[in-house]
């Protein structure tokens, strides 16, 4: 199933039930699922022109970033950031080879001074959404300080995108004001983008379903090559 609505009572059992359904895919995972995926974050970077854009080394359950990475490390004009833990927050680094591991097995640039926050697009991955369209996460919350120490504009201007294998949605509204939303949440297969009320939360599914624009990814790259 591609799109999975999770009736949790909590943060922590909706973390408890994504992370082993993900688990269990992933030992029939076919290897080829992402591309469409890539394809899609490549023509979203490309279109709206995107300068500074937040990406993550991605772990076993996470989807397969991997040729995005290697696609825009080259790039003359992109310039790429990996989040780098500092306690319960992380800076923003360049992407640097070699990376190294840190204490949770992420892989992450080697410690630096430089310090940018000025970021165009953010890729986020997430284990879903509620129906106030905001991430749930690993529950670290460093996403949540991080983006939340920078001002309102600058948030404000930042493109994001939530990104997980298949779509998680919750059944009700589990999360706070400070947790990160998004503008988009693709899957391998699917995109949910937000409706046209942007600050909208929903009391049930259904509402949510009629007010959000879900698409497949396949669908929306053969509009654009139209």
């Amino acid at each position: 199933m591609e799109i999975q609505a999770v009736s949790a009572q909590s943060k922590q059992d909706f973390r408890h039930f994504v992370r082993n359904d993900l688990a269990k895919k992933q030992k029939s995972c076919v290897s080829y699922r992402h591309i469409v995926f890539v394809r899609y974050l490549k023509y979203v970077i490309q279109s709206k022109q995107f300068k500074n854009i937040l990406l993550f080394y991605p772990m076993a359950f996470e989807p397969n970033i991997l040729p995005l990475l290697s696609c825009f490390k080259k790039s003359k004009n992109k310039r790429i950031f990996l989040p780098s833990i500092e306690g319960l927050n992380f800076k923003m680094l360049p992407y640097r080879l070699p990376l190294q591991q840190n204490q949770y097995k992420i892989w992450e640039p080697k410690p630096s001074h430089f310090y940018f926050q000025k970021i165009d697009l953010a890729i986020i991955p997430c284990l879903g959404i509620d129906l106030a369209f905001r991430r749930i996460g690993m529950g670290k919350g460093m996403y949540d300080r991080t983006f939340g120490m920078m001002t309102h504009k600058i948030r404000h201007k930042m493109y994001k995108i939530f990104v997980n294998q298949d779509i998680y949605l919750a059944s009700c509204v589990m999360s706070q004001d400070f947790d990160v939303n998004a503008n988009e949440y693709i899957s391998y297969k699917f995109r949910v983008k937000k409706g046209f009320k942007n600050d909208s939360t929903y009391n049930s599914l259904s509402s949510f379903w009629v007010g959000s624009r879900l698409k497949r990814l396949s669908c929306l790259q053969k509009n654009s090559k139209s």
